[in-house]
């Protein structure tokens, strides 16, 4: 019962995954642990390879040749050679170049690190109801108006102001030229959008 239940399981793709994934992680810890037992060698991996490849491309616009790549990689291991042999002498200490240098990566990473993630639609909903005064925008009004002087009309003022609304509500509001109603005054007959500290008399 065992045996055929174990056959059947074997045969799986998800099993052969598994089973393969184990040889590859196997495999990458044995290179690294020879790796790691010679520390004067100088590994260049296939990762390497494609960055080195990329930023030709993007130079010189075509990827590079078998003998241009070859230069390349000869060209990035005498690279780790004087870097290993710059560390080994202690170059790299009491050199204002480098400490700057330094400095500015990891003020690059620090800073990619505390960079404040992007606030949602209910955290920003909250604060603006905690800072409702800084944000609040004062009321508008558009408004056209009518002057009656009342110097002129004496007595008969309010009843000028009946007629001259039973007027304006027949007309409309829309296609009335309120400049020829009323008195001359010295504002103006229409406001557009007038903030509230403008009309409050």
């Amino acid at each position: 019962m065992i045996i055929p239940f174990m056959k059947k399981r074997i045969r799986e793709p998800f099993i052969h995954f598994l089973l393969l994934g184990a040889a590859i992680f196997a495999a990458h810890r044995l290179v690294s642990a020879r790796a790691d037992n010679q520390p004067g060698k100088i590994v260049i991996t296939q990762g390497d390879i494609t960055s080195i490849v990329i930023g030709f491309s993007r130079t010189w616009q075509p990827p590079p040749t078998r003998e241009e790549l070859d230069g390349l990689i000869r060209d990035r291991v005498r690279e780790e050679v004087y870097y290993r042999e710059a560390m080994a002498m202690g170059l790299d200490r009491n050199d204002p170049i480098i400490r700057r240098r330094l400095q500015q990566k990891l003020q690059f990473v620090t800073d990619d690190v505390a960079a404040p993630a992007e606030p949602t639609d209910a955290e920003l909903s909250e604060y603006l109801k905690a800072q409702a005064d800084v944000f609040r925008v004062d009321r508008t009004f558009t408004f056209s108006q009518v002057y009656l002087d009342p110097a002129k009309h004496g007595e008969r003022l309010a009843q000028d102001i009946d007629k001259l609304l039973t007027h304006l509500r027949q007309g409309g509001n829309s296609d009335l030229d309120l400049t020829s109603l009323g008195d001359t005054f010295l504002l103006e007959h229409r406001f557009e959008a007038a903030p509230i500290t403008e009309t409050d008399p």
